[in-house]
C-alpha cells in the first residue's frame, strides 16, 4: 500500500528537501505539493489526508 502525500510549506527549499526524502521511500508518494499549508489544508479535507506539521 503506498502513502499518498500532500507536501504544504511555504520555504521552496525545505519542500524539496521533504519531497526527494518522501520520494525515495518505496512506499511513499507526493502526489501535491502547494505553497502555504494553512490556506490549502482545508480545500483537502478528506479521511485519508492526515496533516503533519514541522512548526513547534
Amino acid at each position: 500500500m503506498t502513502i499518498r502525500v500532500l507536501l504544504a510549506d511555504d520555504q521552496a527549499l525545505l519542500a524539496g528537501t521533504f519531497q526527494v526524502l518522501i520520494d525515495t521511500g518505496d512506499d511513499l508518494e507526493v502526489v501535491a505539493t502547494e505553497g502555504d499549508g494553512e490556506t490549502q489544508f482545508p480545500v483537502r479535507r478528506s479521511p485519508e489526508v492526515h496533516r503533519c506539521s514541522s512548526e513547534g
